[in-house]
Parts: C-alpha cells; structure tokens; sequence
C-alpha cells in the first residue's frame, strides 16, 4: 500500500500490522521508503496483480473530491506515475480499480482531471 497516511477506524491499523501486506508510508508529500524496493518485494510473492488506486491516497490539493476527510501530505501525480509504470513493468494487471471519487466534494475538477491522467496512463500500460 502506498500513501497511507492516516488509518480509520483503529481496528483497521491494527489488522494491517498483522497482516502480511507491505505499506509504504507518506509523510509530507515523501514515502518513507523506495516505491521501488517496495514493488520488488511484492514480485517475490506475485505475478498477477489487482491495482486498486484509492483518490485518498493523494494530496488534497490533487485530489479533493474524495469520500473522507482529506488527510494533507499524500501522493503527488508523479509518485503515481512511478507506482502505476513499476507496477505495470513488473506485473502482470489483471484488474484495476479507481476508488472514492465524490464529484460533490471535487474542487475545480482537480481529482477528475486526475482521474483522466491515470486512465491515460494505465492505457499506456497495458497496450
């Protein structure tokens, strides 16, 4: 998981620590980690990959219209850029999902924009 920055509820913490899934922490805009590193771990254990790209993991500024409460410090285009690529050059995508759109709390179409950015991208990917 990349650009977690902030868990809800709780419990929810508490099940990724016990879990065996990799989190690449955000804090002020930077992972906590290399995003590389990261994939190439997940390649030890996967071909195939479902890659589900949730708008909360960004910025508020790149993506407002989200279902929660925007958390500051997240993903920047960029970073997903760099995510989707390694993801797609490493893998083998076998489904992906963009999640938590709220068109009512869009500002300026700032995360459709986005939105459009990635179909373009993961577009790229799997030609």
């Amino acid at each position: 998981m990349f650009g977690v920055r902030d868990l809800s509820p709780e419990v929810e913490r508490e099940r990724l620590k016990r879990s065996a899934i990799s989190v690449v922490g955000w804090h002020d805009g930077k992972p906590d980690s290399a995003i590389d590193a990261a994939l190439d771990r997940v390649g030890q254990h996967a071909r195939d990959v479902y890659l589900h790209i949730d708008f909360d993991g960004f910025a508020p500024n790149i993506a407002p219209g989200i279902v929660d409460e925007p958390v500051e410090g997240g993903l920047a285009l960029a970073d997903a850029r760099l995510i989707v690529r390694g993801t797609c050059g490493r893998f083998r995508v076998r489904a992906i999902t963009l999640a938590t759109y709220t068109p009512a709390n869009d500002k300026a179409d700032a995360t459709l924009r986005l939105a459009l950015e990635l179909v373009d991208l993961i577009g790229e990917c799997i030609e």
